[in-house]
Formats: structure tokens, C-alpha cells, sequence
């Protein structure tokens, strides 16, 4: 049976106006349902891939705006997100038209499975 916590955190993430990316880390799961709700995620990926989950997601979507390539853009997103009602049902918008690619991109399981089979033909 799911947790009735998670039903909780999932509402909580659909009507906050803008959710972080933690900076050096990245939030992968929760940036996944953020996205799937249409939440924006302000991002600003570091060097090492822990930090780049968020980015990848925005680029598969074929949406950059909310990358931040510096830590004053990161804190400007936010707040915009968080104060321009209309700016951010734009982005919302886009978000949700698109997010679909980050839930239905086939390609991904199959790229899983070459590489787990890769894996497990060179430990026979």
C-alpha cells in the first residue's frame, strides 16, 4: 500500500510556485515529480554529474529556462518564478507540454538493457 506521505509531498510539490535544485547535488527523483506536476525547478548544474540530473531532464525536454549558468541567474529565476504569477504559469505550461518526453522516451529502457547485457556478457 503507498504511503500516505508521499501522496502528501507530491500535492505539497504541485502547488509550490518554484522548487530548488540543491546546488552541488542533485534533487533527480524529486525534480522528476516536480516535473511531472509542472513545477519549475531552478537548476544550476555543477561540474560532476550528481549535479547535472535536473539539466538533463530540462534538455530532454528541449527547454533551458530554468538553467542557470551562474549563482546570481540561479537566485534571479527563483524569485521571478516565485513573484511573476504570469511568467511563471509560461513556464509551467511549457513544462507540462513537454514533460511527457521524460516519462515515454523508450530509447532510455533500451539503452538500460544494452548496457546491463554489456555488463553481464563480461562477467561470464
Amino acid at each position: 500500500m503507498p504511503s500516505p506521505v508521499g501522496g502528501d509531498f507530491i500535492n505539497l510539490i504541485a502547488v509550490s510556485d518554484v522548487m530548488l535544485d540543491p546546488i552541488h547535488f542533485s534533487g533527480f527523483t524529486t525534480s522528476l515529480e516536480a516535473l511531472a506536476v509542472g513545477t519549475p525547478v531552478v537548476t544550476w548544474p555543477g561540474e560532476f554529474q550528481r549535479g547535472r540530473a535536473t539539466l538533463g531532464f530540462y534538455r530532454s525536454m528541449e527547454m533551458l529556462d530554468c538553467v542557470a549558468d551562474c549563482p546570481a541567474r540561479y537566485v534571479e529565476l527563483a524569485v521571478r518564478l516565485g513573484m511573476d504569477a504570469k511568467y511563471r504559469a509560461k513556464i509551467r505550461g511549457k513544462i507540462l507540454a513537454r514533460n511527457k518526453r521524460l516519462y515515454e522516451d523508450s530509447r532510455v529502457v533500451k539503452e538500460y538493457e544494452r548496457v546491463f547485457l554489456e555488463m553481464a556478457e563480461g562477467q561470464a
